[in-house]
């Protein structure tokens, strides 16, 4: 919370002291020798981006004889969003400062904090300002002074680099390399790279990087393996890295397959509805042969009464005629000769017990039928007047 204080003849201030590119909040008391009076409603405001402020450090590190290699941190209140960065230079003579130069190109990408300096003069002392840039334009300058080396050479230090993988051009690839010179040694004057297919045993080269700490490998064959060398110079003198081989792969990119949880994998639960059906499958199975194999009464009893032509395998089964004259079962169907078929009373005895022609209940006449009374119908020819008298 910061305060200001207005005098007591005026209903109006101008207030400068607001965050630029953020929201801030604003209240009014009234007050006297004694106390401050309530305050009023709280009004909040958002307010547009301002010039950043500047950075936090600069350090420059001189390269071969005309090259300062400049490394520095971003602004602790950019006061909007950083949209790179400028970065100027003139000469120290005593107490004479030269023209303003201003690098080129300036840096647009705002998370770049290195650059390299070039085309300075050999022993010579400069000033270096640097300034961070938003939408409202260039903020607050930093400056240091440097002296480059004198002419003399000397063997760089091994050097190091990273690289990137480029969207690729009309179907070849590109790859980004940023040397990254050993600052606390000898780091070279400027660098190419050197590069060839893995198989094969002669090197690319590609041009001298004099004013850029970068480079970018153009044309690349697509889906294949190479092998790469930054090469740092120094007048004469040249160092090679450490080779680093580095895929191409496709034109579209490497495939990547997100990591899955083993339960919501697709393969997963294919296969356990797989299972589960193949369970089911089974269980079906198994209560259509139980369902049908089995002995049912009329089996046994045939068997009882001396029919055992029926087949040890469950199931159904062809008809056949029985291999004694006399059937135990229904008729045949077909048209041979055969013995006269028996009489239901005769089937009848095998299955029960007495006589089965008469019945014993009372009132019954069923028995008029029994196989001793036709003859009895045939000695006894009953009167005409005794039939109509029973019906």
């Amino acid at each position: 919370m910061k305060e200001i204080y207005v005098k007591g003849d005026t209903t109006r201030s101008l207030v400068s002291k607001f965050m630029p590119h953020s929201k801030n909040y604003a209240r009014v008391l009234v007050y006297n020798s004694q106390y401050n009076g309530p305050p009023s409603d709280i009004l909040s405001f958002d307010t547009p981006e301002g010039v950043p402020g500047t950075v936090q450090s600069l350090e420059a590190v001189p390269m071969g004889s005309s090259a300062l290699y400049l490394v520095w941190k971003k602004p602790e209140q950019p006061n909007g969003i950083l949209t790179g960065y400028k970065i100027y230079y003139q000469t120290v003579k005593g107490t004479k400062v030269g023209i303003l130069n201003e690098r080129n190109p300036a840096i647009s990408d705002p998370r770049q904090t290195r650059a390299k300096l070039a085309g300075l003069e050999s022993g010579t002392k400069y000033r270096i300002h640097i300034k961070a840039t938003t939408q409202a334009g260039e903020g607050e300058g930093y400056f240091i002074e440097q002296r480059t080396r004198a002419s003399q050479s000397a063997p760089p230090d091994i050097p190091r680099f990273t690289w990137a993988r480029l969207p690729s051009d009309n179907g070849y690839a590109k790859i980004k390399v940023v040397w990254q010179p050993n600052l606390e040694g000898k780091p070279g004057s400027h660098f190419f790279v050197k590069y060839k297919l893995k198989d094969e045993t002669m090197y690319s080269e590609s041009a001298n990087t004099l004013d850029e700490d970068y480079t970018i490998i153009r044309s690349l064959k697509p889906g294949e393996t190479y092998e790469f060398r930054v090469v740092a110079v120094d007048g004469e003198y040249m160092t090679e890295s450490e080779p680093e081989e580095i895929d191409t792969y496709t034109v579209d990119g490497p495939i990547i397959q997100p990591k899955e949880n083993v339960a919501t994998a697709g393969w997963f639960i294919g296969m356990m509805l797989a299972i589960a059906f193949l369970l089911l499958v089974l269980i079906l199975v198994c209560i259509v042969k139980r369902n049908r194999g089995g002995k049912y009464a009329v089996h046994e009893r045939e068997a009882a009464h001396g029919r055992h032509d029926y087949p040890d395998e469950p199931g159904f089964m062809e008809y056949s005629q029985p291999l004694d004259n006399k059937s135990h079962g229904r008729g045949s169907m077909s048209s041979d000769p055969k013995a006269a078929p028996e009489s239901d009373t005769d089937s009848m005895a095998e299955y029960g017990e007495g006589d089965t022609g008469r019945f014993t209940e009372d009132g019954s006449f069923i028995g008029q039928y029994g196989p001793n009374n036709g003859k009895k119908k045939q000695e006894e020819q009953p009167s005409p007047s005794a039939i109509a008298t029973y019906v």
